[in-house]
């Protein structure tokens, strides 16, 4: 009995020791896995070269990669510099190709078929008006015919009976004097006429007309109608206004800080953020000689130079670069740089081969800048002359 107990106690040790042991070697599953993690963590990243791991800021790309995505390599050399005024502004026309279109002696509208952005021809009809007063226009007018004929004779008469001394000087100085007078009444009312649009040499007794007409003064669109029937129109009302957008320009605000860069002849460049991308080009024609005491501007008015048809409405918003000077300066396409925490970077080739291109990446300050290019400022200037960059897929890095 004793020696069975004695074999039990010996079955349970020895059970406990060999599971011990079991647990405490590593399973070979676990001891690889573990292993490739730290590996991993010492290998270098895929955009590092290898054995310069310390350095982040070296990127390879295998040539497969750099041509699927069409990357490009240049040369850093000189270019020429464009410096701009950036200022904002509006299309306008010329004042002489606006027309406000009233009547000299006011009447009560008639109807028209014309609306707001119609284009009308010079002397095209607008629209007609009525007044008794065109009436007792024509009507005077033809009293004044008659009276100015009748004293012509009378005054031709006085001048023959005054040469063979059967009338005194004085009735022909009077004769002269009723005859002049008339004379300015009668051609007083005919200019008075012309300006209204009714032909003096047509006006008969029984063609007397109670309503005239009015026409446009210039070719042009129509921007406003204020055109109602039976509305009486004073003198003083603008019933159409018309514009001529065949010489089209624009007024800039320059800031008077920027303003004695600004010169007649200069090249410059708008474009209109409500249309599309596309740029126009014109020149500085004009530049103000007054301040505004609001916001500190002064008007530079530019004609547009560019053929093509451009989509505007007048009063239109803008924004134009004026180019004040060119100088011959290193710089880089837009597309070279890459910008982090408001720091530029650019890649510089470290290596070319078969399989794989290899960049350093590489901070430089930045001088002017334009839409198409950056220049290349302070210590870069000498760095960068003559190396080769990576000109087109900097993001793609």
């Amino acid at each position: 009995m004793r020696n069975r107990i004695t074999i039990l106690v010996l079955l349970i040790i020895t059970s406990i020791f060999l599971f011990s042991c079991q647990e405490k070697k590593p399973d070979k599953g676990q001891k690889l896995s573990s292993i490739e993690e730290k590996i991993e963590e010492k290998k270098p990243t895929q955009a590092m070269v290898k054995g310069e791991r310390n350095n982040p800021n070296i990127y390879r790309i295998s040539s497969t990669q750099f041509e699927n995505t069409g990357m490009e390599i240049g040369m850093v050399s000189k270019n020429n510099v464009d410096k701009t005024i950036t200022a904002a502004g509006y299309i306008e026309v010329p004042n002489e190709n606006k027309a406000e279109v009233r009547s000299f002696i006011g009447g009560y509208l008639q109807s028209t078929p014309l609306l707001s952005g119609d284009y009308v021809k010079k002397g095209q009809f607008l629209i007609s008006l009525k007044n008794l007063e065109y009436i007792r226009l024509q009507q005077d007018y033809l009293q004044a015919k008659e009276k100015l004929t009748y004293l012509k004779t009378v005054y031709d008469r006085q001048i023959i009976l005054a040469e063979e001394k059967i009338t005194s000087q004085n009735n022909r100085q009077q004769a002269e004097s009723d005859y002049n007078s008339a004379l300015a009444n009668f051609e007083g009312l005919r200019k008075m006429l012309q300006m209204i649009n009714i032909n003096p040499d047509k006006i008969k007794p029984k063609s007397i007309s109670s309503s005239i007409n009015l026409y446009s003064p210039i070719d042009g669109y129509i921007t406003k109608v204020n055109a109602v029937k039976g509305k009486f129109a004073d003198p003083t009302d603008v019933i159409f206004e018309i514009i001529n957008t065949d010489h089209l320009h624009i007024e800039l605000k320059v800031y008077e800080n920027d303003i004695l860069k600004i010169k007649k002849g200069q090249q410059m460049s708008f474009s209109i953020p409500e249309a599309n991308s596309l740029s126009y080009s014109g020149e500085v024609f004009l530049v103000g000689k007054i301040i505004d005491e609001t916001d500190r501007t002064v008007t530079v008015h530019c004609h547009i130079t560019d053929d093509a048809k451009i989509p505007v409405v007048i009063g239109m918003y803008i924004e134009a670069e004026i180019f004040t000077d060119t100088q011959n300066r290193l710089c880089l396409p837009v597309s070279a740089f890459v910008l982090e925490e408001g720091q530029y970077y650019v890649f510089i080739s470290k290596s070319v081969s078969e399989k794989e291109y290899i960049f350093e990446k590489t901070k430089v300050e930045v001088g002017h800048i334009n839409e198409d290019s950056l220049e290349i400022v302070g210590a870069g200037q000498q760095f960068m002359k003559g190396k080769q960059v990576l000109f087109k897929g900097a993001y793609d890095l």
